[in-house]
């Protein structure tokens, strides 16, 4: 009974006092609240005269239905509520600043419809949202800056994100597992330039209805973590463009993966379109893929276009993954789909680290027509690691007597030098058709690649490519340990391999369009071969 009290200037704290209901019928001033009471059930701050000052901080009042809202403005410390009894709202519309951390979970009953922070301006610590099954919205339109970290965690049904006011987020900006099955995903950032954390984005609309998804960073220009965008558009298809096209620099990697998938015969993915065409240097890996993914699509389904936009980056420390990108599979091998087109674009690179380089699956079509490719990293000068380029351009058709195509395939590795592990490039520009094997109903598409700077490498491997030559190569001088040339149907021309200095075995065999006296002219161009094997061509 603290019916008698009119104001407290500081907080007021009922914390863990086995309480059922508190009288504060006269109470028109209070600074702050910390309130903790398993079987409170009602609480009334409704007849404050004043806004509060201090903490709001009502948590782990699990019987709590009958909450008076008291009047917010300038709160000097955190703004908490969580693990309470069933609330239709937080009714927090005057509250413009807290000093502290901001945190709504709605963890046992998911029954908060509106988050009501209309006049939110700043928060000076975390902002955390969690839990909020039954909200569709999460209007901070008005917030401008948050000293700590932004993020909203395991809010399945979330399809709107305003914090299209938002300048500044002093950790990291994160909305993990957030809209999973909403049927459409808005998240609007539009203004906000500096993240001093990472970005991390995921399962947005993951069961929704294949609506366009965009996620822009249009002013983003200070990130002090990575880039992370995972499962996005999971199942049925819709475009997604994700960018921060003025970013120059982020000291952790680019993570961009599961983007614009479909699983289902009735839908296709979307086309993907990844801009950070200003960014120069990169503090970790690049990993890019799965993105344009089509498995189990319908006959004749396209899978989604592919374009990285990567123009001005120079320098990245890390491994450089770009697979799977433009990938369809129908959902019966007597139909055919169409594998998108992938253009990967960063002819600016000129360093990697010490790691290796993966572009693996791009254009690939099981049961159908795979697409045309393009990888420019004209500027590449070394790779340490390995360097892997298969499955490009590839079409796997089951129907006999129609044909398989092969994708265009264009390599732009013009400045490479050095690759300090296996080169390896297999089923690249590829066409099979198992009823007739490689005959008149496989049709490889074109393969033009760019090597002419390549001067060593520990280990060539090139197996059923649709390479027809290596006339922009000339410069390979050392093959540490094996090469071989294996099974590349349309190979007429290996002139450009001629006049290198060791080779420890050389195997160029069944390039049925190759005679084998261009095979022995490479042979005995060479000025040390350990041992051999040329034949069948």
């Amino acid at each position: 009974d603290l019916g008698s009290l009119e104001a407290l200037l500081g907080d007021l704290y009922l914390v863990d006092n086995g309480l059922t209901s508190v009288d504060l019928s006269l109470l028109t001033v209070l600074g702050g609240l910390y309130l903790y009471n398993e079987d409170l059930s009602a609480f009334d701050l409704s007849g404050l005269d004043a806004p509060l000052t201090g903490n709001f901080y009502v948590a782990y009042n699990y019987d709590l239905d009958d909450f008076g809202w008291p009047e917010f403005d300038a709160l000097d410390g955190d703004f908490v509520w969580t693990y309470n009894g069933p609330t239709d709202a937080i009714e927090a519309d005057g509250l413009t600043s807290v000093g502290g951390s901001l945190r709504v979970s709605d963890a046992s009953w998911g029954t908060i419809e509106d988050l009501e922070f209309g006049d939110l301006q700043s928060v000076g610590g975390e902002v955390r949202l969690d839990y909020l099954d039954s909200v569709e919205t999460v209007d901070l339109a008005r917030l401008e800056e948050v000293g700590s970290s932004f993020r909203i965690y395991y809010s399945d049904y979330i399809e709107t994100v305003d914090v299209g006011s938002l300048v500044s987020v002093g950790g990291d900006f994160y909305l993990y597992d957030v809209g999973y099955y909403a049927e459409d995903f808005d998240l609007d950032v539009s203004l906000l330039e500096e993240v001093s954390g990472a970005v991390y984005l995921s399962y947005l609309s993951y069961y929704g209805d294949g609506k366009d998804i965009d996620l822009d960073f249009d002013s983003l220009d200070t990130l002090g973590g990575s880039f992370n965008v995972y499962y996005v558009n999971g199942y049925y298809g819709g475009d997604v463009t994700i960018g921060a096209p003025l970013l120059t620099s982020m000291n952790g990697g680019m993570n961009i993966r599961y983007n614009g998938r479909s699983y289902s015969s009735s839908n296709s993915p979307g086309d993907v379109d990844i801009d950070f065409s200003a960014l120069e240097t990169l503090g970790n890996n690049v990993a890019i893929y799965y993105n344009g993914y089509g498995s189990n699509i319908g006959n004749g389904a396209s899978s989604g276009d592919v374009s990285v936009d990567l123009s001005s980056l120079r320098s990245a420390n890390g491994t450089l993954e770009f697979s799977y990108n433009g990938y369809c599979s129908s959902g019966s091998s007597s139909w055919r789909c169409y594998a998108g087109t992938v253009d990967f674009s960063a002819p600016a690179l000129e360093t990697i680290g010490n790691s290796n380089a993966y572009f693996n699956y791009n254009g690939y079509a099981e049961y159908g027509e795979a697409g045309d490719v393009t990888i420019d990293v004209s500027s590449l000068t070394s790779i340490s690691g390995r360097l892997d380029l298969n499955y490009n351009g590839y079409s796997y058709l089951y129907k006999c007597y129609e044909t398989a195509y092969g994708g265009d395939v264009e390599l732009l590795f013009t400045d490479l030098e050095t690759v300090g592990s296996d080169f390896n490039m297999s089923y690249t520009g590829y066409a099979y058709n198992p009823c007739h094997g490689h005959n008149s109903y496989s049709d490889p598409g074109t393969v033009e690649m760019d090597f002419s700077s390549l001067r060593e490498v520990y280990y060539l491997y090139f197996y059923r490519t649709g390479v027809r030559d290596f006339d922009l190569w000339g410069s390979l001088e050392t093959v540490t340990s094996n090469m071989y040339i294996r099974y590349n149907y349309r190979l007429h021309d290996i002139s450009g391999l001629e006049g290198g200095d060791t080779v420890q075995y050389m195997n160029i065999t069944y390039n049925y369009d190759l005679g084998d006296s261009e095979a022995w002219d490479v042979y005995y161009s060479w000025s040390s071969v350990g041992s051999y094997d040329i034949y069948s061509n």
